[in-house]
């Protein structure tokens, strides 16, 4: 089995696990959000967290410019930040992005549309859907395309102060902040679905 393959079979693992317990999805998002803003406040890079609905992208335009605003070193014309995304409670991935401040839709890979032949983490997400579906008609890859970019329902956003510094540094202190967030979340015991992905950058 490939290292890819593990993944996604662990994945798929996680979400049966997360399936069978009985968890009010509303109340598991604030949880994870306590302990993601506990190890938050032990960080100089990191203020301002906050959940986001995403069923709607002009919610979070909004949410952005009150929160990022707020970042007292970052005079770069693009913002750097760290997200959890879930699916009703159930963490998918812990990432990093960055966007624009001049941008009008482009928010980073939180908020771009999936592609089903994409990477570990849609895979997982496609596996689910088609493992949940009581019937699934094969020939409408539309609706596994719009399924899949309806999944994730909340994401926890984390703003990375990176100060002045250059993009590649900004970069490489916002992974580093993504690593933290993740492996923190795991030894707190809160699965995620595509488990190494906080550890992609090299």
């Amino acid at each position: 089995m490939t290292n890819r393959e593990e993944r996604i079979k662990e994945g798929l693992i996680e979400r049966t696990y997360f399936n069978s317990l009985n968890v009010d999805c509303e109340s598991e998002t604030k949880r994870i959000y306590k302990i993601i803003k506990k190890q938050c406040n032990l960080s100089v890079y990191l203020n301002n967290i906050f959940i986001t609905r995403l069923d709607s992208i002009e919610g979070f335009k909004i949410k952005y410019k009150r929160y990022f605003g707020k970042l007292s070193g970052n005079d770069l014309s693009t913002y750097y930040y760290v997200w959890v995304g879930l699916s009703k409670g159930n963490v998918v991935v812990v990432g990093r992005t960055s966007f624009s401040k001049k941008a009008r839709s482009n928010f980073g890979d939180l908020f771009n549309r999936y592609n089903i032949f994409g990477g570990v983490t849609q895979e997982i997400i496609m596996k689910i859907i088609i493992s949940e579906k009581e019937y699934l008609d094969f020939k409408k890859i539309e609706q596994l395309n719009k399924d899949l970019n309806n999944f994730f329902t909340h994401a926890i956003i984390i703003p990375v102060d990176v100060g002045s510094v250059d993009g590649k540094d900004a970069i490489k202190i916002c992974s580093d902040v993504e690593k933290k967030i993740g492996e923190y979340l795991l030894q707190n015991n809160v699965k995620i679905l595509n488990k190494e992905g906080h550890n992609s950058f090299q």
